[in-house]
């Protein structure tokens, strides 16, 4: 109990969320520590576990029709991997793997149920997360229907950028939705007008102020 009260209480989003949680359930909860790239479930897996991140990044991606996959949310700290589905009793709908090293408090699925149900305070944080999910799924299906290519991508570096996580061209593909030649050609115009450099597999944001004014221009 106490290693997981000092671990959330110095972060402001993690101390509200845990502020009234009750002892005995969070004696059931455990505190893991993964490396980067570490598989926490599939697509399709029984959802036993919600999954609250401490620290690091977490994706969450689908295969599509033709085998490709595709992240759909990246989250950071105070992300709930899994609620959805441990919530509405579904098999997982995505995938969750690793971007960097991340702590995480692993909760089991009727820990998870009953402190949703006895914690009003708990109960608000996660439908307020629920639905910035939603809000942000809604946003990235707009984003995919009207977006141009060059606007998807650029739109996807900046938000790699803000996750504070290693770019790479394989990354970025994921986030987009076209070809990975299309995306390929948007990256070396970028690079040519020096926005980015590619480096050892690895871009980097070389004026992320343009690169926000050029997705709103876009977007216009």
């Amino acid at each position: 109990m106490t290693d997981i009260y000092e671990l959330v209480q110095p972060n402001q989003i993690l101390s509200k969320i845990f502020k009234n949680c009750p002892e005995r359930l969070i004696n059931q909860m455990t505190i893991e520590s993964y490396k980067s790239k570490k598989i926490l479930f599939h697509q399709g897996d029984l959802s036993n576990y919600v999954y609250i991140i401490v620290s690091g990044t977490i994706k969450r991606s689908m295969l599509n029709d033709s085998g490709r996959e595709v992240t759909v949310k990246i989250d950071t700290i105070g992300g709930m991997i899994g609620s959805y589905e441990v919530c509405s009793g579904e098999y997982y709908r995505l995938s969750a793997q690793s971007m960097t090293d991340v702590e995480v408090i692993k909760i089991p699925q009727q820990t998870f149920l009953e402190w949703r149900e006895t914690d009003t305070n708990f109960s608000k944080h996660l439908l307020i997360y629920l639905c910035g999910t939603i809000d942000y799924l809604l946003k990235q299906t707009a984003k995919f229907s009207l977006s141009s290519i060059k606007s998807q991508v650029v739109v996807a570096l900046l938000e790699l950028h803000n996750a504070n996580i290693k770019i790479t061209s394989h990354q970025v593909c994921n986030l987009v939705n076209s070809s990975t030649r299309s995306v390929y050609r948007v990256i070396n115009e970028l690079v040519a007008d020096g926005l980015i450099e590619v480096k050892n597999k690895q871009i980097y944001l070389l004026n992320v102020k343009k690169l926000k004014s050029i997705v709103n221009w876009l977007n216009t």
